[in-house]
């Protein structure tokens, strides 16, 4: 931690929250004039966030009270955030003057939950002239926690996206909408049905920390909607390789990484694919000799990883 960085932070803990107040937006934000939030116990500062997200999103912002914290990037998958923070009552973390260059749609901007980053969100000035604005839906695993609604300007791209990816009654999934006109990104969390059983049958676990992805026998389950392929998560953490889900996926998973795939699995997971029945299985370690389980009344399916 830099010296800087660690007086700023330092400083943040000799604020009182009880008695700090923090800007909602910036001023040059539209649908956001003059509104101030009433920092609570365990916020500290007064936070701009940018969010990046490359070729999806740009200037997804959150600006209020919050505790002053870095956040992790994740360059390969041209995820990026920028915070900065001040610790006086109704203080401006950044310069507020107008960004130059902005000649694209106006679009809502925010980051948080489907309350606080809803239909009547600040706007921002995109600077792409033929941008998109975006609205981000999604929904985390149980257990997990982050941000669940995003909105900002947007990269071109087909007006909706969906990245799903379940493990029996477990089911995640990062909804993508873009849209064109001012402000059309107003829309509320889009909740996605898991959708019609598709045929495909994929073994499934989710790891708890007591092995329930390094057994022999572990049950399956009919994917559904357009997840149609057999995953695989595992831990990149070469302390600790592990399998952490099996079950079922969408396509869009499956290729090289994506950025969207950033929101959808935190950064130290990596996802395989394969396309056969009750593919998603391989002997726990040490490795064993052993074919697979097959699934009652079936034989067990070979499939390529991806």
């Amino acid at each position: 931690m830099t010296p800087t960085l660690y007086m700023v932070m330092l400083l943040g803990l000799l604020v009182t929250a009880s008695g700090l107040r923090c800007p909602k937006c910036l001023p040059w934000q539209g649908n956001c004039k003059g509104k101030v939030e009433m920092c609570v116990p365990g916020q500290n500062a007064c936070v701009v966030q940018q969010l990046r997200l490359t070729s999806v999103m740009e200037n997804a912002l959150r600006v209020g009270c919050r505790k002053c914290e870095v956040l992790p990037s994740d360059t390969e998958a041209g995820f990026s955030v920028t915070s900065t923070c001040c610790f006086t009552d109704l203080c401006k973390a950044i310069d507020m003057s107008l960004p130059s260059l902005a000649l694209g749609p106006p679009c809502q901007s925010c980051v948080g939950s489907a309350t606080t980053c809803g239909p009547n969100s600040p706007t921002v000035t995109c600077g792409d002239p033929r941008g998109q604005c975006v609205q981000i839906s999604r929904r985390l695993l149980p257990g997990e926690k982050g941000d669940t609604m995003y909105k900002a300007c947007g990269w071109q791209g087909p007006s909706e996206e969906l990245l799903a990816i379940a493990a029996g009654p477990d089911l995640a999934y990062v909804h993508v909408q873009r849209c064109r006109g001012a402000g059309c990104n107003n829309g509320s969390f889009a909740e996605v049905p898991r959708g019609k059983p598709n045929g495909k049958l994929c073994y499934t676990c989710r790891d708890t920390g007591a092995g329930e992805c390094n057994r022999r026998q572990m049950p399956t389950m009919s994917c559904t909607g357009a997840m149609d392929q057999c995953v695989k998560v595992r831990s990149t953490d070469w302390n600790k390789p592990a399998i952490l889900l099996r079950g079922c996926g969408t396509p869009n998973l499956c290729g090289p990484l994506q950025p969207r795939g950033r929101l959808l699995l935190p950064f130290e997971r990596k996802v395989h694919c394969c396309s056969g029945n009750h593919c998603n299985y391989e002997a726990p370690l040490p490795a064993s000799r052993a074919r697979p389980p097959a699934a009652p009344g079936t034989a067990a399916a070979g499939g390529a990883w991806s």
